[in-house]
């Protein structure tokens, strides 16, 4: 009889090595899967890989806008195609001192009315607007003319390639056995570009902020004369 309330007792109660889980999604119950031996692969659900495979342009799906910070002041890098804004309203004769430093160029916007007193310091350049392939912006200074009319032919080459780069992609090469940029124009029939919503001012304002002199106690013009 002992027995027998015995097996009733076992009959009605859960093994200790083995464990109810909560429910599936189907609403099914499964037990614990180590007592079962399985593998975990044997519950567990097959994801099709092409389903969740994004796509190389899916950040044009979901609504990202590229917020401008920086707009460098550069030449066009050698093996890089690039666009030239076609509006004249995106592009500035301009007074600029450039500083060779450690880490590259530091170009410095210069105020008109400085230019007399650092005559030999500063030079007149162009700013042009520029694009990437990739969407970086950029501006190019091109020198101007010189009082005499004329131009080396490294800065002719580059103001005839920014005419050109106004309406097809080109890459600029130098060639120093020439003394002159040389033109590469892309072979393929590439989309326009697509300029960023920001007008000329802004693209101004974030290239020569914090680099603007606008007189002589700045500390570029002070270093230059080795002022304490």
């Amino acid at each position: 009889m002992a027995q027998d309330q015995s097996r009733k007792d076992t009959s009605g109660t859960q093994s200790n090595d083995e464990k109810v889980l909560g429910p599936l999604s189907d609403g099914a119950k499964t037990t614990s899967i180590e007592s079962q031996g399985k593998p975990i692969a044997a519950l567990t659900k097959h994801l099709n890989l092409d389903d969740i495979k994004l796509s190389q342009d899916y950040a044009s799906t979901v609504g990202v806008k590229k917020v401008l910070t920086t707009v460098p002041i550069r030449k066009p890098g050698k093996q890089t195609f690039f666009r030239v804004h076609p509006d004249p309203n995106y592009r500035l004769p301009v007074l600029l001192l450039e500083m060779k430093e450690t880490g590259g160029v530091e170009t410095y916007l210069v105020m008109p009315h400085l230019c007399a007193e650092l005559a030999g310091e500063t030079t007149a350049k162009m700013l042009h607007t520029c694009i990437t392939r990739q969407g970086d912006c950029f501006l190019w200074p091109i020198k101007l003319l010189g009082p005499d009319g004329r131009l080396d032919q490294w800065n002719q080459s580059a103001l005839d390639a920014a005419e050109m780069g106004a309406h097809t992609w080109i890459r600029l090469v130098p060639n120093l056995a020439l003394g002159a940029y040389d033109v590469y124009q892309a072979v393929d029939n590439l989309p326009e570009p697509k300029w960023l919503d920001a007008s000329f001012q802004e693209l101004v304002d974030l290239a020569f902020r914090g680099k603007t002199i606008e007189d002589c106690e700045h500390p570029i013009i002070r270093q230059l004369r080795g002022a304490s």
